[in-house]
Parts: C-alpha cells; structure tokens; sequence
C-alpha cells in the first residue's frame, strides 16, 4: 500500500511483467491521469544489481515500457508518457539483501505538470 503513495511498481526478479499489486498502483495513476489532462508520466525502469550492466539496462528499459504499454491499452496517450531506463545504476535500497534487490527492481512513476 505505500507504494499507492509513492507511484512505484515492483517487478519479479528477471522479468518486466506487471504484478497484480503493480496494476492497483498504475490504475491509480490512470485516474489521476484521466482527471488531469495536463498530466503527463516519466517513467523509470530500475533492476538489483544482479546480471550484467547490458542486460540490467535493457531489463529496466522493458520495465518502463511494460509500464508505458499498459497506460497505452488502457487509455492514456502515448504522448504523455516518457520512459527512462536506469539499469542498476540509480538503487533505492541497498543490494547487499535479496530484500533491498527486490526493492530495487521497480519503475517510480513521477507525475509532472506542463504548461
């Protein structure tokens, strides 16, 4: 539930697929979204630092666009979504535990306001 706060989404260790706690978090975004057409999302992929610095950077680019891809079926414009991948590079957590790795594979979803 805190991450219905914070607009982040957790991901399985290796895959991009949205979990169902994930989907309860974007469509929250998604209402939001609907309610402020001058919304528009940054999405970033994020993995642990397990694996290579390629694959990460990949896996966390197909994090954000799983995320992207959905805001895209269910509603949402595509102009109003950017994805950013970071790979390993940016950890929320520490990746000394398999607890702090699997908070770091995740998309945080910023909502920003243009003019």
């Amino acid at each position: 539930p805190t991450d219905l706060l914070t607009n982040r989404v957790h991901f399985d260790f290796g895959k991009a697929t949205l979990t169902h706690q994930s989907i309860l978090v974007v469509d929250k975004i998604k209402t939001f979204l609907n309610a402020n057409p001058d919304a528009q999302i940054i999405i970033n992929g994020h993995t642990d630092n397990k694996g290579s610095n390629e694959l990460n950077s990949i896996l966390s680019e197909k994090r954000g666009n799983s995320v992207e891809e959905w805001f895209v079926q269910n509603g949402i414009d595509m102009s109003r979504i950017h994805v950013v991948g970071h790979g390993e590079d940016k950890p929320w957590m520490e990746n000394e535990t398999d607890g702090g790795r699997a908070k770091n594979r995740r998309a945080d979803i910023e909502i920003v306001f243009v003019k």
